[in-house]
């Protein structure tokens, strides 16, 4: 839970977003979000996602999330257990 990160004072902010939009969904459209994380690099992470219907694929972003220290703000290493639990995740 993010609410975990933030009482270790880790919080992750977007420092780049690149969307690609393809159609659009209208009010009523049944849809999902589908994410995966790309990397991580030493204090950031690049998520790719996707908007699904059964109409196909509406959109597609990669987002690059720094991670950053709450309590001074500034960035820090993105710690191991954050890593472990999003790979661990994947594995499920």
């Amino acid at each position: 839970p993010y609410a975990e990160l933030q009482a270790n004072h880790i919080g992750f902010v977007p420092v780049n977003i690149d969307i690609f939009y393809k159609q659009p969904l209208k009010f009523g459209d049944t849809y999902r979000i589908k994410t995966a994380p790309i990397s991580f690099n030493k204090a950031s992470i690049l998520i790719k996602a996707e908007i699904v219907s059964d109409k196909g694929v509406h959109s597609h972003c990669t987002v690059k999330l720094a991670c950053m220290d709450e309590s001074n703000w500034k960035i820090t290493p993105v710690p191991k257990f954050v890593i472990d639990k999003v790979k661990e995740f994947e594995d499920s």
